[in-house]
């Protein structure tokens, strides 16, 4: 299987400082800041080569301690081994700095990002056709199925969450198989065989029987194999724990006091 991510770190790094204030999505237990202009998308397609995509693209929205981020199907290739009779390859990448700040009382301990869109293939097994999508904690690859449906969910631990920057891909290959056709006797020799005689010493006519055996006969075809992914959302949602309060803490330790006064006892009537 190929799975070839690419780095996002290549549209990163031509980042211009955004200057636009950040938006904040409160929740449940946490605010989730953003700024749109940081948020950056690139594909390179068969018919427009590399884009850089305006940021407009993400529509974003809230759901319980986390954001779901929508494309509107702007993050979508394909490939096509039948275009030049030949294997071809398309990707884009996709970078989104997010912060996700826990409300007093609450504690991050990790987040939960799921990517999730639709591909098609054909001929991914005779064609050598697929599609990938990989970006931090989880990843998806596949090489059969038309109009399916793809959700990769992954775990980042900690309380810090990274850039969500990832990549996704298509492929296709033009390949030759050979097809079976059927058989065909195809002759080694021959050889005599007399007709049987009567009594008197009159034969029958011979005959002459040809040797051989039955081949199978294959023809070669050409297979074009076809691909095409579409990210269509990522969602990050925290995943939160409670601070335990003040009282919480004296109580634990006056337990641990009396457990160890307790001890100190039973060793002296020992």
């Amino acid at each position: 299987m190929k799975m070839r991510y690419l780095s996002a770190a290549v549209i990163l790094a031509t980042a211009i400082p955004a200057l636009a204030a950040p938006t904040t999505i409160n929740s449940t237990a946490v605010d989730i800041s953003y700024d749109p202009d940081t948020f950056q998308f690139q594909i390179n397609d068969a018919y427009y080569g590399e884009q850089i995509l305006d940021n407009s693209i993400a529509s974003i929205s809230g759901v319980t301690n986390g954001v779901s981020i929508n494309f509107g199907g702007s993050l979508y290739v394909s490939a096509d081994g039948g275009r030049s009779f030949s294997y071809e390859s398309f990707s884009g990448a996709f970078s989104l700095p997010l912060s996700f700040t826990a409300h007093p009382g609450q504690i991050i301990e990790s987040y939960s990002i799921t990517y999730s869109g639709t591909y098609d293939t054909s001929n991914g097994s005779l064609g050598a056709a697929g599609v990938s999508i990989g970006g931090p904690g989880a990843s998806f690859s596949g090489t059969e199925g038309y109009g399916s449906s793809f959700s990769a969910t992954g775990i980042i631990s900690g309380a810090t969450l990274p850039t969500i920057a990832g990549s996704f891909e298509a492929w296709a290959d033009y390949t030759m198989i050979d097809v079976y056709m059927g058989q065909e006797w195809v002759v080694t020799g021959n050889y005599y065989v007399p007709g049987p005689c009567d009594e008197y010493g009159i034969c029958e006519p011979g005959q002459w029987v040809e040797e051989g055996y039955w081949q199978d006969i294959y023809e070669s075809q050409g297979v074009i194999g076809t691909a095409a992914i579409n990210l269509q959302s990522i969602q990050v949602v925290a995943n939160i724990a409670a601070v335990p309060e003040a009282s919480a803490y004296a109580m634990l330790l006056a337990g641990f006091s009396v457990l160890g006064l307790a001890a100190r006892r039973r060793r002296q009537r020992n």
